[in-house]
């Protein structure tokens, strides 16, 4: 399985029918960032195939907990790098809420 974008696999290359089948597919073969040229579309995919039950909201939930670390890790959430977009009033949330899961 090519790790593509499933917009990319459906409108392009057209290794699957639907937004659906390219969206189950990518999170099975462990895609994290499910990027698409229209984001709405890729929500609607992913929602849909939560609710039929062919993505497991733990793989949902691995996808994003390896998404924050990396962010984590690059410093995205260090209060003292005001270049980054969560540094500031929102770092103690974000940090806070993270530690949660």
């Amino acid at each position: 399985m090519l790790r593509l974008p499933p917009s990319l696999q459906v409108d392009q290359l057209h290794f699957y029918g639907t937004m659906e089948e390219a969206v189950v597919a990518s999170v099975g073969a462990g895609v994290d960032g499910l990027f698409t040229s229209d984001p709405a579309r890729g929500i609607a995919s992913l929602t849909a195939a939560l609710e039929d039950g062919n993505v497991d909201e733990r793989m949902l939930d691995k996808m994003i907990s390896r998404l924050m670390l990396n962010r984590f890790r690059l410093g995205e959430f260090d209060s003292e790098n005001p270049a980054f977009p969560f540094a500031g009033p929102y770092n103690e949330y974000v940090v806070m809420c993270w530690h949660a899961v």
